[in-house]
């Protein structure tokens, strides 16, 4: 479906009208199955040990994500960060059935505002945020920041282009890298 919308053979409304269709056919296309699936995702002890460090010394930790709202606030539960912005956003009926979906053209752009946005809130400037991120959803908060940190093992060169740094894993040994 996406290298479809990519190539410009499917639209934007055609790729979400076959990936509800696909969602109903797994019989798991409910607010109440999704959530479980998101909440039964592990996440990395890793992200977990980072975020208690950069709480303990007073700094604001926000998720910034080009998934789904319901996806970032159970994320966002399960490590105790109050902030998180999402790019997409699942729509349902009233008895609880997936029947739409939204996500921007334009993942990294979006990003960008919810940064942006945020900084506002705070009353800080994108200069003094160090963002985290491993995919092409986050050049354009990377170049803002001009503090991305890249982590994970799959990286996009065009991540790799405007990185501040590449810790590679977010073990101790690469958030002490960073010199918070």
């Amino acid at each position: 479906f996406f290298q479809g919308f990519k190539d410009g053979v499917v639209s934007y409304d055609g790729v979400r009208e076959q990936l509800v269709k696909l969602w109903h056919a797994t019989g798991n296309a409910t607010r109440s199955k999704l959530e479980a699936i998101f909440q039964n995702w592990p996440v990395f002890e890793e992200a977990k040990e980072l975020i208690l460090f950069l709480q303990s010394k007073g700094l604001h930790v926000v998720f910034i994500t080009g998934a789904t709202s319901m996806y970032a606030k159970i994320v966002a539960d399960k490590f105790s960060v109050t902030d998180y912005f999402a790019n997409g956003e699942l729509v349902f009926d009233d008895q609880g059935n997936l029947i739409d979906f939204h996500f921007p053209h334009d993942e990294s752009e979006r990003k960008l505002e919810h940064l942006f946005t945020y900084c506002e809130q705070k009353a800080i400037s994108p200069q003094n945020v160090i963002a985290l991120g491993d995919s092409n959803n986050d050049v354009a908060i990377f170049k803002a920041t001009q503090r991305g940190v890249l982590v994970g093992m799959e990286q996009p060169q065009v991540l790799v282009e405007v990185a501040w740094k590449d810790v590679g894993s977010l073990s101790k040994e690469g958030y002490c890298y960073l010199n918070i």
